[in-house]
């Protein structure tokens, strides 16, 4: 998944649950991305072939650049959101993706990216980049919705 998409799952999840701590917050956010990554999304394929760590990062720019116009957007609707649980979540939600760039570009991390590379397999399916768009562009849809519609815990 992008990191919009984990970002802001992280975000609704520690709210919805009232999490406050904000360790436990960044542990959610950490393992909620597993979770994630084992539904088929389409983005699974970015990291094959040549030229691939300039294709991920070209992706986490923009990325980065629509998670960062959505808090902005989202701010003056929903000012829990620079919550210090909240951010933490997000922060966890982000970091897997973080070590695995980690792994490509300074420090081998094995272990790590066979357990990563399992989630993405757990169904065993892969689907097109287009409709993983789709699919990711609908859950943050939904999230947003949650976000902007329902009160916070």
């Amino acid at each position: 998944m992008f990191l919009t998409a984990h970002a802001l799952t992280a975000a609704v999840l520690v709210d919805r649950l009232g999490v406050h701590s904000t360790l436990w917050a960044l542990v959610i956010g950490f393992c909620s991305h597993f979770v994630l990554d084992a539904i088929p999304h389409g983005d699974e394929g970015l990291d094959k072939g040549k030229g691939f760590v300039r294709v991920l990062w070209t992706w986490a720019l923009a990325d980065g650049l629509v998670l960062t116009a959505m808090l902005f957007l989202l701010l003056p609707r929903v000012p829990w959101i620079l919550s210090l649980p909240v951010l933490a979540a997000m922060v966890g939600s982000i970091v897997p993706d973080a070590l695995q760039a980690v792994h490509h570009l300074v420090l081998p991390l094995s272990r790590y990216m066979r357990f990563h590379h399992r989630c993405h397999e757990y169904f065993g399916k892969r689907i097109g980049i287009r409709y993983g768009l789709l699919l990711q562009g609908g859950l943050v849809m939904i999230l947003l919705t949650l976000f902007i519609l329902t009160p916070s815990a």
